[in-house]
């Protein structure tokens, strides 16, 4: 059997065997070499069948490229390879490119022509972020991702809703700004720094900036979904944000009337340049904004109620109290009968003192009738002392001191408490506790010298918890007896403290001589 090989176009190669032409698709075809034979093998069509298997097994001897006959097998796989190579270079030369497999260094590009497939796989780990243009996996939000055109703003695709909007606040948008629809500009929608101090600067609250925007320019703002790239330092992870009474900022301190409440965000991270937004703009509403209220057809002034008219919640004046009296009834001590529309009331005074009332001539004389105040009947009695209308009760109580005989030196300083001992020049020994709470008041100190000594000055203190001391007196008389007194005293105590009495001694021309000392201190 003869065959004869053509190229028969860019996609087939006809071969004729003498009874009938074969075009072989070069892009579905490969071989096979077993000298002298070659075997071509293809799947084709045929009936309507997708995919059968043909083959075609050529001896070397037998097959001619027009004139040119190969002298082996081999020969003719090298002559029927250069048409498939062939065929390649006409699809690079109608697609510009081609499709590249695994390990592949360039691009596809099918120029005007679109991409038709069952699903797409898009890589779990991008070498890099998408550009403009572009669609790849975002690890960090789990979904697929793209660059606005002109910006640094990525948008991940069923996540977030962004607006294309121009800032017609006069001065440049900071990424994070909170705005507000205020018009439009051209065919874009216009925005300015919202607020809470008004319905004008919070009603419209839109979005939160996603890119700085320059004055007059437009930019992208976020609706709803996950922006980050902030400085969330002073908030807490999941804090609530509201919007702030100053413009374009955000508040963790949920706002109250007169103020208006819009819901911002929450804050997914907290850091100074990394911080994470969740956007979700919730407006707040007035109260004439509510579909079943009506305070637009009669406005409402100082004073007014809310009442419900059948249909709706309206405002109104509230009722003065005027009405039709239909029955008011009369029972002892009251008189006059049943009133109906007008009419009298009285009181039977007769009755009104057996029922417990009392006329006012009455209560004058019940007001006259006290008895005359006398000790140990209407006057009583406690502890001693007599209480008559208001006062107070001594509740204080005295702590005494004293010390035994000694003969003071000079220039030395001593203390004593409530033992009986001897004066001694070290401090924090003769203590004198105190069981509770009050103030020392007074403090009385009674000194008797059997030589009295001259009239230098010599002063006795307080000493409190061996740390403060309070003056009692100082004494410049030359008797035998002294009294170191002080009534002014407000020396604040608590149960548990302690105090001793300190004298400093002067240096004397003649110094007292067998000298003892006693008292107390008074404490409420």
């Amino acid at each position: 059997m003869a065959f004869i090989v053509t190229n028969s176009s860019e996609l087939n190669i006809n071969i004729n065997d003498g009874w009938k032409d074969l075009d072989i698709p070069k892009f579905r075809l490969f071989m096979q070499v077993a000298e002298p034979n070659i075997t071509i093998w293809w799947a084709d069509n045929e009936k309507g069948k997708q995919g059968i298997t043909r083959n075609l097994v050529m001896d070397y001897n037998d097959v001619l490229f027009g004139a040119y006959a190969p002298s082996s097998a081999t020969e003719i796989q090298s002559i029927i390879n250069g048409y498939i190579i062939s065929a390649w270079t006409d699809i690079i030369g109608m697609l510009g490119s081609y499709v590249p497999y695994v390990g592949a260094t360039t691009n596809v590009d099918l120029g005007a022509f679109g991409l038709s497939a069952d699903t797409i796989s898009f890589s779990l780990s991008p070498v890099g972020s998408p550009g403009t243009g572009e669609i790849a996996y975002d690890g960090a939000t789990g979904s697929l991702s793209y660059l606005f055109d002109n910006s640094s703003v990525e948008c991940n695709i069923g996540q977030t809703i962004h607006a294309n909007v121009h800032n017609a606040e006069g001065s440049p948008l900071v990424k994070g700004d909170v705005v507000y629809l205020s018009g439009s500009s051209g065919n874009k929608a216009s925005v300015k720094k919202a607020r809470n101090l008004s319905d004008s600067t919070s009603a419209t609250t839109f979005g939160v900036c996603a890119e700085n925007i320059e004055t007059n320019q437009n930019g992208f703002v976020i609706c709803q979904g996950r922006l980050d790239g902030l400085n969330t330092s002073m908030y807490s992870d999941g804090d609530i944000l509201y919007l702030g009474s100053s413009y374009g900022t955000t508040t963790n301190v949920k706002p109250y009337a007169p103020d208006h409440l819009v819901y911002v965000a929450v804050v997914e991270q907290s850091s100074v340049g990394n911080g994470i937004l969740y956007i979700r703009i919730q407006n707040g509403y007035e109260l004439n904004e509510i579909h079943d209220v009506d305070l637009i057809t009669t406005p409402p002034t100082t004073g007014d109620v809310l009442t419900y008219n059948g249909s709706l919640w309206v405002n109104q004046a509230p009722a003065s109290g005027s009405g039709t009296v239909t029955s008011i009834a009369t029972t002892s001590p009251i008189t006059g009968g049943t009133i109906t529309t007008t009419g009298t009331i009285g009181i039977n005074q007769s009755s009104a003192i057996q029922d417990g009332y009392l006329s006012s001539a009455d209560w004058s004389t019940f007001n006259g009738k006290q008895a005359t105040l006398v000790s140990g009947t209407n006057i009583k009695t406690i502890n001693g002392i007599s209480i008559l209308g208001s006062g107070d009760l001594d509740t204080g109580y005295t702590l005494s001191v004293q010390a035994l005989t000694s003969s003071p030196a000079d220039g030395q300083t001593i203390y004593f408490g409530n033992l009986p001992k001897a004066p001694v020049t070290t401090a924090n020994i003769s203590k004198v506790y105190i069981p509770r709470a009050g103030v020392i008041k007074r403090a009385e100190i009674y000194c008797y010298s059997g030589t009295a000594g001259t009239n230098q000055a010599w002063s006795g203190y307080i000493r409190l918890n061996n740390t403060t001391d309070t003056l009692i007196s100082t004494l410049s008389v030359a008797t035998n007896e002294r009294v170191f007194s002080n009534s002014s005293l407000a020396i604040s105590v608590v149960a548990g403290d302690y105090f001793e009495i300190k004298f400093i001694n002067p240096t004397w021309a003649t110094n007292p001589l067998t000298t003892i000392f006693g008292g107390y201190i008074y404490i409420e």
